[in-house]
């Protein structure tokens, strides 16, 4: 698990940004909310959870961010990030620790789009 944590901790410090956001824009309040709770999953699985607990914490994130519309200039990077979240859940699940999912480029450039937007977008 340490690897884990070491290995995505840089993932959780680009992400930072969305635990210091307020409240949402009232037309988008499920989308930044989604947005803020995947954050803070990817924070804790390098801080607090077991893989287990990262796990179901990404499947539920997951599950939480398919309910959800993001804006439409997000759409793409809305749902790589959501399918990336579920990934990481099945590949936790299976005894993989997931990080070169989170690590990968594409991945890497549609987690940025996200978190930008809720900085500039939720208050």
């Amino acid at each position: 698990m340490r690897a884990l944590r070491s290995r995505v901790a840089a993932v959780a410090a680009a992400g930072v940004v969305l635990v210091s956001v307020g409240a949402c824009s009232a037309d988008e309040p499920s989308f930044c909310d989604a947005a803020r709770s995947y954050e803070a999953t990817v924070r804790a699985s390098t801080e607090s959870l077991t893989r287990d607990e990262a796990a179901d914490a990404f499947a539920q994130d997951a599950e939480a961010m398919r309910e959800v519309t993001a804006p439409d200039a997000l759409s793409a990077d809305w749902d790589r990030v959501t399918t990336t979240a579920s990934d990481v859940a099945d590949a936790l699940a299976d005894g993989d620790d997931g990080t070169e999912l989170l690590l990968d480029d594409d991945y890497q450039a549609s987690f940025s789009a996200v978190t930008e937007h809720v900085k500039n977008s939720c208050s």
